[in-house]
């Protein structure tokens, strides 16, 4: 199957780092394909590059396999989400050691894959939930607007 022409550019290699991934596990194409519910040959377009899968497909990869989205999408070290990502020179510190809130903020401002990682959720959390979120808001203006109406309208009748 490798030797059949791959489509050059990023699709190209955003599919090598999914292949690598795979092969990483030691799965055949129809084992990765089968625990990503995708087809087997669907999965061969992605990893050639001739097919570009939605943003689901990355995220529920980057969950269940522990891998960041800067790696499938950019090719960015650290390749698992819990590496090391301590600048060097600095005690090495892991994910999975975030005990506090201090710990927590070091990490945001010292980890870039941390933050596109937020991101990247948020933006779909955004992108899932958009009509509700929308609703509150309209909800929350108009009870703003009954607020300020009923205020007036006591103020009116105190006078």
């Amino acid at each position: 199957m490798d030797d059949l022409k791959e489509k050059p550019g990023k699709q190209a290699e955003v599919g090598k780092r999914i292949r690598q991934l795979r092969r990483s596990m030691g799965l055949k194409q129809e084992e990765f394909a089968k625990m990503t519910c995708i087809g087997n040959s669907y999965l061969s377009g992605i990893e050639k590059g001739f097919k570009y899968p939605k943003f689901d497909f990355f995220y529920n990869l980057a969950l269940r396999f522990n891998v960041s989205l800067d790696y499938l999408f950019f090719g960015v070290e650290p390749r698992k989400i819990n590496d090391k990502i301590s600048p060097p020179g600095e005690e090495k510190k892991y994910v999975s050691e975030i005990l506090t809130l201090e710990d927590l903020l070091w990490l945001m401002n010292h980890s870039k894959l941390f933050n596109d990682t937020v991101m990247s959720y948020a933006s779909k959390f955004q992108l899932d939930n958009e009509a509700i979120i929308m609703k509150n808001i309209e909800k929350t203006k108009k009870r703003k607007i009954y607020e300020k109406k009923e205020g007036k309208s006591e103020n009116e009748q105190e006078e």
